[in-house]
């Protein structure tokens, strides 16, 4: 039986690497025993994303007049999609595709799968970026408790029907989504696995937006632990 995945892809500005991103996709999963679509979230994209995905006839595209975050984008793939399992990564390809045939043979023993670099990178990797991962992951866990080492990395697999459970109800739109519906996923009882992953690329440009984002990550930690216990959600 074939694999059903759907792939959800937010993007914004990323006319430079998003061609390249989909075609690598496309013909990975062309070549495996997947039923698979692939939707695209441009997320007010001002520069070309919008019309080099739109010129294609293999890619569901769905357009965000405004730039909402990542986590509404994210959010809004989920809810669309429609195969048995849903895959969200990140438009620069920085890890690459082919790790979802490891998070498919795991997925049959867990509820959520998301990749590690934590776990798994032992190429040079940036100090900064590694030191404000570390600094986030200490806050994160301090301030919500969540003991995963890798929150924010984009390559996560979920069964379908947990995504739209979780995603149904997340209210954080920005970086911290992650952590959002961990800290859901959690409540719930439902289980997750860290795979080690590996990064093909480091992409400058997504460094510098993840640092200016830095201020509201912890504003959002905070809002999160504040959420959780005034049981804000509807679960």
């Amino acid at each position: 039986m074939s694999f059903s995945l759907s792939v959800i892809i937010p993007a914004f500005n990323e006319e430079e690497s998003i061609s390249k991103t989909l075609n690598n996709i496309v013909l990975f999963l062309a070549n495996q025993d997947f039923d698979f679509e692939i939707i695209v979230v441009d997320d007010g994209s001002t520069d070309k994303t919008n019309e080099l995905t739109r010129k294609r006839n293999d890619i569901q595209l769905i357009t965000l007049e405004k730039n909402m975050g990542k986590g509404f984008a994210v959010k809004t793939g989920v809810l669309k999609s429609k195969k048995d399992f849903i895959l969200f990564m990140d438009a620069d390809h920085a890890i690459p595709i082919n790790y979802i045939l490891n998070f498919r043979d795991e997925i049959t023993s867990f509820d959520i799968i998301i990749g590690s670099k934590y776990l798994g990178q032992n190429e040079p990797y940036p100090f900064y970026r590694k030191f404000m991962g570390r600094v986030f992951s200490g806050l994160k866990y301090m301030i919500t408790g969540l003991n995963i080492k890798d929150t924010q990395c984009g390559f996560k697999l979920f069964k379908n029907n947990i995504a739209k459970e979780l995603f149904s109800v997340s209210q954080i739109t920005g970086w911290c989504f992650d952590v959002e519906i961990l800290l859901l996923a959690q409540k719930k009882g439902f289980s997750v696995k860290e795979f080690p992953i590996k990064l093909s690329e480091i992409n400058a440009q997504s460094n510098i937006s993840i640092l200016n984002s830095g201020t509201q990550m912890f504003i959002d930690l905070f809002k999160l632990r504040m959420k959780f216990n005034r049981n804000d959600y509807d679960l």
